[in-house]
């Protein structure tokens, strides 16, 4: 007698040259498909990414400028210090409690330091008047402290859609987050 299964193994013969090289053109074309959307969900990702640690960075310093009942900066560091030559903050940035007033960091007052943010960001602050922005400072009230209203405006170099990133500080300290197309 002759079972079920061994009828129907007698009846399997694998698959046909045809048969495998349709799935082999169905599964190139997925990938095909596949692999740009993939590049713009990782590129959307990393600016998300960027524009967090730069919020991260200003709303610990709001913070820390409350608890502390005391004006706390943060700027754009080069080696963990406050640099002004430049306007691109991609090097990274530093929190800090000026509390000699001295409007540099020394150790004691240096809180948080971000270093450079992943891939290569062009990261730029400029204020309502189109001044650049070196530092931003919050008063003892959580207020924002330094004049004008700083937009800090993070593009990455394969930036498609509307993948660039604005974090605003408004005068009262708050701090947004909005999307625009890329240049």
């Amino acid at each position: 007698a002759v079972t079920a299964i061994e009828v129907a193994m007698k009846n399997q013969n694998g698959l046909t040259l045809i048969e495998m090289m349709i799935t082999l053109a169905v599964a190139i074309v997925l990938v095909a498909v596949g692999i740009p959307a993939f590049r713009s969900i990782t590129a959307n990702n990393r600016a998300v990414a960027q524009s967090n640690a730069l919020v991260t960075a200003l709303n610990l310093a709001r913070g820390e400028a409350v608890k502390r009942g005391a004006p706390v900066t943060v700027c754009r560091a080069v080696d963990d210090a406050c640099d002004d030559d430049s306007n691109d903050w991609a090097s990274g940035w530093v929190v800090f409690d000026d509390t000699d007033g001295s409007g540099t960091v020394e150790n004691a007052e240096r809180i948080q330091v971000w270093g450079p943010p992943s891939g290569t960001p062009t990261i730029i602050a400029l204020d309502d008047s189109d001044n650049e922005v070196h530092v931003v400072s919050f008063d003892a009230l959580g207020a924002q402290a330094t004049a004008g209203i700083p937009t800090f405006t993070i593009t990455n170099p394969d930036c498609k859609g509307d993948q660039v990133r604005a974090v605003t500080v408004s005068p009262t300290g708050q701090i947004s987050t909005t999307r625009s197309a890329c240049p």
